[in-house]
């Protein structure tokens, strides 16, 4: 299987094969074709399958931070904040070619406490300003609550960010990242590969926050997504068991 930005890897799940189709954020609307490459004779079997993009519906978020210097940076903040994307950017576009992850995805958070959310794409006006959408899923968890990684993978970096508190980033390989910001404490280094339900941090509430819990960002390839159908069905039930 071939999406617009490159081939999908497919991992086996009991009796069906399971494949991700990234459909980031700035994606414009419209129909993409997912190509099929087979090496049957069955003429059955389509070579594209079209496939329609539509506009998401994403709530506004208006959001009040005390701390003003994480709203409107000094130059110092601002040349730390560029110093750090460069970091971040680094990280992601460095892809292990091999496909570490398997489904299923493990919660990032104690699963009885773990819900879908609908934070991902909302609009962001904080303190009367409007700001870029929200990149990520923000799931609930007290300081201190233990945060696990979503699957087997590499971590890739690990730090202190202006905006996004201590962090992990996993490389789970094939272009698949995940992000978790916000963490109080951090309990593993870059280089350690870790197995999906490793704790590999706590939840908190430092960075540009109103409050703790864990913000989990998932890049797929160059486009950000929407962590919750990692887990979830479209009836909101955790499929993680399947």
């Amino acid at each position: 299987l071939s999406w617009v930005n490159g081939p999908i890897p497919l991992a086996r799940s009991a009796d069906r094969w399971i494949g991700y189709l990234p459909v980031g954020l700035e994606m414009k609307t419209g129909t993409y074709p997912l190509t099929v490459e087979h090496n049957c004779s069955d003429n059955e079997l389509p070579d594209a399958i079209p496939l329609e993009v539509e506009r998401g519906d994403y709530p506004v978020q208006r959001l009040t931070v005390e701390d003003t210097g994480k709203v409107q940076l000094s130059s110092e903040d601002l040349r730390r904040h560029r110093r750090e994307s460069r970091q971040i950017d680094a990280a992601l576009n460095h892809v292990i070619d091999t496909r570490l992850w398997k489904p299923p995805f493990h919660p990032p958070v104690d699963r009885n406490q773990f819900a879908p959310n609908d934070s991902f794409g909302s609009r962001r006006i904080i303190n009367g300003q409007p700001r870029s959408p929200h990149s990520g899923e923000d799931y609930e968890a007290s300081t201190g609550d233990p945060v696990y990684a979503i699957n087997h993978g590499r971590v890739s970096l690990t730090g202190q960010f202006f905006f996004s508190g201590k962090g992990v980033f996993v490389d789970h390989g094939h272009g698949l990242t995940s992000m978790y910001f916000h963490l109080s404490e951090i309990n593993v280094r870059e280089g350690d590969f870790v197995r999906g339900g490793t704790r590999i941090g706590s939840a908190g509430a430092t960075g540009r926050v109103t409050g703790p819990h864990l913000h989990l960002g998932v890049q797929w390839r160059e486009a950000r997504v929407d962590p919750d159908p990692l887990f979830f069905d479209p009836k909101g039930v955790f499929a993680g068991d399947d």
